[in-house]
């Protein structure tokens, strides 16, 4: 059984709803926005080398994967990476990152 949790934001007294976040069993997790009104996401795919400190990364050096409906964003420990939809209308990509200190404590 997963555990799900909202992420809220208070300006002021008033409380927003960003994000929920479930935790999978193995130690990984996911994140959806049900709350965004527009319903569309997107995820780039980059490598960045934090040596150089502060840089520019222009848009067109990305890979861009789009989404026209509620969209996660799921990570396990073994460096599986999937960005998809609640409803499975998105095209979908799938990464294993090569680093095991992804979901580390």
């Amino acid at each position: 059984m997963e555990e799900k949790f909202t992420l809220l934001l208070y300006e002021k007294e008033k409380a927003f709803k960003v994000i929920k976040v479930a935790f999978y069993g193995d130690g990984g997790f996911r994140n959806f926005a049900p709350y965004h009104t527009v319903k569309k996401g997107l995820l780039s795919k980059l490598e960045v080398d934090y040596s150089l400190g502060k840089q520019y990364i222009s848009r067109n050096e990305n890979v861009e994967y789009t989404a026209d409906d509620k969209v996660k964003l799921s990570i396990h420990p073994d460096g599986f990476v999937q960005f998809s939809g609640v409803k499975g209308n998105i095209t979908t990509d799938i990464t294993k990152i090569e680093s095991n200190s992804i979901c580390s404590a």
